[in-house]
């Protein structure tokens, strides 16, 4: 390596720390950070997503998280530490891919270009499946590319990455298909042929089989939303508004994707014939088009939805542009003038919405008040009832079986067979849990309190239960994901 590209590479490097750290410590506490933090700590304790408690995502994300918990404590802290760390190999990947494919000026590219996205990076290093999802599909997108013409070996490579990629995050099950498919096409020999069907087919058999045949597989990665949802509508508006969310966060990737699209087709109308890369990149789009698909007409559908598949949009700009620019016979100083330019207009990337807070407000600062107010008047190992798992960890405090997901734990209106079963909570089990003797605090958001007392009879019976059995002793102002109050109360 050259000491230009060593040097694009530190810089990148130190600009992701950077900013990897500014998020950890100032970035805003998603309520989703707190039940995927549980999930990774319950695993590590040697129970079972699913069978042992209820997990609304695919596996991957608390088998590996639970293996670095060995070493450290849970926290969002560690856990968002792990998060960046993992997500700074992404850079020495995409610069490798950019190089391999069109020269080294295509890899600074790529390298900057995931660098310089908030949006993204504020998921990279938060608690959440992008952080693996990520990682994975450009470890599978790297052995796509690794060579102009596909081998047998790179294809299994892919597959397997891509395999880690939807054993993370369900909706890169499209890409994986989308792969198996086009290596099926590309090879001719049968052996080879069977060797990349049995490795792209069996990680998508073992899914089925646990989908079809254990219901409580089924109902995390599937069922769970559509119950949870259930009043949600898809319309022209919930549309409007992920991609106005999409491109508001995204302008430089939008812009860039548009223009690479254009590109893209023209070449291939003029050539009349679609070559090796050609091919490859053409997966890759199909790839992106059905998962973004897919995220479009979710219910509801949010832009950290879309971070998930970044890798695909990011290469299929990176590759083109630099085929179509810096393989060409342009002069030097053209490469590098045009290398800056896109790179100054990734920096559009850098919007974030609530992402980040220098204040501290919603963020691990607001988590830290709260644990010093409960250690006033509470001992570790107490029983702590809260529905943002992130305190309890924070604290080391027990909570009650049933609210491992925190406000998605609660399904008021189930049936008492139907919520033991899944390990949720319905409204008889939240007041039983409320008055159990053992229970030492309570810390609700005016959030939380809106999602568990829907009704005036409800609200009424978790008020009685408080005001006779606890004494308020704080009040957290900005809290968490929505910048509410965190109430706090102690037995009396």
């Amino acid at each position: 390596m050259k000491q230009e590209e060593k040097f694009f590479l530190a810089v990148f490097t130190a600009l992701f720390c950077l900013f990897g750290y500014l998020f950890i410590n100032f970035g805003i506490v998603c309520n989703d950070e707190g039940w995927y933090l549980k999930a990774a700590e319950l695993t590590k304790g040697g129970k079972i997503p699913y069978r042992d408690f209820p997990f609304p995502q695919m596996p991957l994300l608390p088998l590996i998280y639970s293996i670095f918990f060995h070493f450290v404590p849970a926290s969002i802290l560690s856990g968002r530490f792990f998060s960046m760390v993992i997500s700074l190999l992404n850079i020495p990947l995409f610069f490798f891919i950019g190089k391999r494919s069109c020269g080294k000026t295509t890899g600074i590219f790529l390298a900057g270009f995931f660098v310089l996205n908030f949006c993204l990076l504020s998921d990279l290093c938060s608690v959440k499946t992008q952080a693996l999802t990520v990682l994975f599909s450009t470890l599978s997108l790297l052995f796509v590319f690794r060579e102009k013409k596909m081998t047998s070996q790179n294809a299994i490579l892919s597959l397997f990455f891509m395999a880690l990629a939807f054993y993370s995050r369900l909706t890169l099950l499209i890409a994986h298909v989308g792969l198996l498919l086009f290596f099926l096409r590309v090879f001719e020999e049968k052996r080879q042929k069977f060797q990349i069907l049995i490795f792209g087919a069996v990680p998508v058999l073992i899914f089925l089989f646990l989908f079809l045949l254990y219901p409580k597989f089924s109902f995390g990665v599937f069922f769970f939303h559509l119950w949870y949802y259930s009043t949600y509508h898809l319309s022209l508006d919930t549309i409007s508004i992920f991609w106005i969310d999409v491109i508001k966060n995204h302008l430089g990737s939008t812009l860039l994707f548009l223009f690479s699209t254009y590109l893209f087709f023209k070449r291939i109308q003029k050539q009349h014939f679609i070559d090796e890369i050609d091919r490859k990149l053409f997966v890759v789009f199909l790839c992106w088009l059905g998962m973004t698909l897919l995220h479009t007409f979710r219910i509801p559908a949010y832009v950290t939805h879309q971070n998930s598949i970044f890798a695909f949009e990011t290469l299929f700009i990176g590759i083109i542009l630099g085929r179509e620019f810096t393989v060409s016979e342009s002069s030097f100083l053209k490469n590098r003038m045009l290398l800056f330019l896109l790179l100054i207009l990734s920096l559009t990337n850098l919007y974030n919405e609530k992402k980040l807070f220098f204040n501290q407000v919603g963020g691990i600062a607001k988590l830290e008040e709260v644990s010093q107010k409960l250690k006033q008047s509470i001992s570790n190992g107490d029983l702590v009832f809260t529905l943002n798992n992130e305190i309890a960890l924070n604290g080391n405090y027990k909570t009650p079986d049933g609210y491992e997901l925190g406000v998605f734990s609660f399904f008021p209106d189930m049936n008492n067979e139907e919520a033991s079963f899944y390990k949720l909570t319905n409204f008889s089990k939240l007041l039983k849990d409320l008055s159990n003797k053992d229970l030492k605090a309570i810390c609700l958001t005016d959030n939380d309190f809106h999602i568990l007392s829907l009704g005036e009879t409800r609200m009424k019976n978790i008020q009685e239960i408080i005001q006779s059995g606890f004494i308020k002793i704080g009040n957290i102002k900005e809290f968490g994901q929505y910048l509410d109050d965190m109430q706090i109360y102690v037995k009396k």
